[in-house]
């Protein structure tokens, strides 16, 4: 017998997204490279990696739901190339997605900012010492934060995490549970958001 996980209908609403790449099977073209934005807004992605290039034999794994990817934790990412359009207006928003992982050193799992400058970004990230870390920043940091999650953040199970900016303030929520961050920039009441970085 086998188990098929099928996303919830529910999940096909785009309503109010600006980007949902669901890495499912149908959408992700290994001839091309494309990663289909199922939000309606056309930010197509396109997997990257070249010290283990990544292809249909080896990323495609079964996710939490429907199909997810594998990524060797040096150079493989998913580009969604330049969206500013879609959110580089945004005054308030959130960030959510699943993740496996094996390890509890630093590694982004969603950025957005300048392509080869350290300005202008915000990043989400496993960071060291079994942390998850946020950062937003100019050319000097609007917020960074970290919350010490344990031994959950790299033991293979999948885990959702979420990141949300509205105009009371930031919240980070891990596994459904509301995390106190503790911050050597900012506080829970920053507010700034991609507006504020972009460029």
């Amino acid at each position: 017998a086998a188990t098929i996980n099928r996303p919830p209908l529910y999940l096909s609403s785009n309503n109010g997204l600006v980007g949902y790449w669901t890495m499912d099977g149908s959408k992700v073209n290994w001839a091309t490279g494309a990663v289909t934005d199922s939000s309606g807004k056309g930010n197509t992605g396109f997997v990257v990696g070249t010290s283990t290039p990544m292809s249909t034999s080896t990323a495609p794994v079964m996710g939490k739901i429907g199909q997810a990817l594998k990524f060797d934790g040096v150079d493989d990412f998913v580009n969604a190339g330049d969206i500013t359009t879609s959110i580089g207006a945004n005054t308030e928003g959130t960030v959510s997605l699943w993740f496996s992982s094996t390890v509890t050193a630093p590694n982004s799992m969603f950025y957005w900012g300048q392509s080869g400058t350290n300005n202008n970004l915000f990043r989400l990230e496993i960071g060291s010492a079994q942390t998850i870390e946020v950062l937003l920043k100019t050319t000097v940091d609007l917020y960074r934060a970290t919350v010490n999650l344990g031994s959950s953040i790299g033991n293979r199970s999948w885990n959702h995490l979420l990141f949300t900016v509205s105009s009371t303030g930031n919240s980070l929520y891990y596994n459904g549970a509301l995390q106190t961050l503790t911050y050597s920039t900012g506080s829970s009441s920053s507010n700034s958001w991609f507006d504020d970085i972009a460029s």
